[in-house]
């Protein structure tokens, strides 16, 4: 065993100390053999040890000295209600405590690292939204809005998967927090739209948290600029996007469903937010995108396929066979927006 065993008498004399107890005794600055006195003439007096002797109580108390920590239980041994002794186990935790001390050290200092990523994103976003100040075409000024847009979603989506709960995180708890945002950022306060959210799936990775918060920005932009015609021309009441998650057995169900004007007839044009949706879904998810409409409102539907609970790579579950997306969120992106830079027929 690795605790160190130090019998006392009933004058807590020390009768009798293992070898690992006089290691321990050792590396907190006792020297030489304690055998027949007291702790306290050595150097050594642990409140738990006086608790014990006038309580006869179990007690524990942990000792840092010399760059050393160890922590002591001291039990009682009793005989006809009258104290003979006292039994102190003595483990060397100095190596546990050094690690915890590591551990408090880089988990600051991720945190910090988690405060300036966010920081860096809401900067470039601000810089954009100033850039578009200075521009006359209303084009022009539209894409910077969204792109400044995009990033503070990021941004957004960051901060919640880098705060204290971080992997137990549940996408619904992510997509309450976007319905949020997207509510005070696309629709005017004299021309409200409401966007419920039903339905719940649980934590997910963080790269499909971040993939499907794009998507879902993507999807809820969409609904209001060809649904609603823009926040602008929205009507003052009325205006209703239902956004509803779940998950079967092996992939997740998302649908986003307006109730405005429907899609135009003739095939579907695909502008950036489209495009970036279908190659996210199908590219990085490798799910299916679907979209239906009616008279009043558009439904569109994704399916993805949940990756695999436990895989040390991400596997994914399609088909029975295992695919395997890029580790980082950053990268997948990368060659997302590569994808469809290659895309020689996206209107953009």
């Amino acid at each position: 065993m690795g605790d160190g065993v130090i019998l006392l008498d009933a004058w807590q004399r020390v009768e009798y100390l293992t070898p690992n107890a006089h290691s321990a005794l050792r590396r907190l600055g006792i020297d030489g053999d304690p055998t027949g006195r007291r702790l306290a003439h050595v150097g050594l007096e642990p409140r738990a040890l006086q608790l014990t002797v006038s309580a006869s109580l179990p007690q524990t108390e942990e000792i840092e000295r010399n760059g050393h920590s160890a922590v002591m239980r001291c039990l009682p041994l009793i005989q006809e209600d009258t104290l003979t002794g006292v039994l102190v186990l003595v483990r060397d935790i100095t190596e546990l405590r050094r690690v915890d001390r590591l551990l408090i050290t880089k988990n600051a200092t991720l945190a910090e690292v988690h405060h300036r990523v966010k920081n860096n994103l809401q900067t470039v976003s601000s810089l954009l939204s100033l850039q578009s100040r200075w521009l006359e075409s209303p084009e022009a000024k539209d894409a910077l809005s969204e792109s400044a847009r995009r990033i503070r979603l990021i941004a957004a989506v960051h901060e919640i998967l880098s705060g204290p709960d971080g992997d137990s995180t549940t996408f619904e708890s992510v997509v309450d927090s976007l319905s949020s945002l997207l509510r005070e950022s696309l629709a005017p306060p004299n021309a409200p739209i409401s966007i419920e959210v039903s339905g719940a799936v649980g934590p997910l990775p963080s790269e499909v948290m971040t993939t499907m918060a794009i998507v879902l920005n993507e999807l809820v932009q969409n609904a209001v600029d060809h649904g609603f015609g823009g926040a602008a021309a929205a009507s003052a009441a009325g205006n209703e996007i239902v956004v509803r998650i779940g998950r079967g057995e092996a992939e997740l169900q998302v649908s986003v469903t307006d109730n405005g004007c429907g899609m135009p007839e003739g095939p579907l044009q695909e502008g950036l937010g489209l495009t970036l949706v279908r190659t996210l879904v199908e590219n990085d998810l490798g799910g299916r995108l679907q979209h239906r409409s009616a008279d009043e409102g558009t439904t569109v539907e994704l399916t993805a396929p949940l990756p695999v609970v436990g895989s040390a790579v991400g596997h994914w579950r399609t088909g029975g066979t295992a695919n395997v997306p890029s580790r980082s969120p950053a990268g997948g992106h990368v060659r997302v927006v590569r994808t469809i830079m290659d895309r020689k027929d996206t209107n953009l």
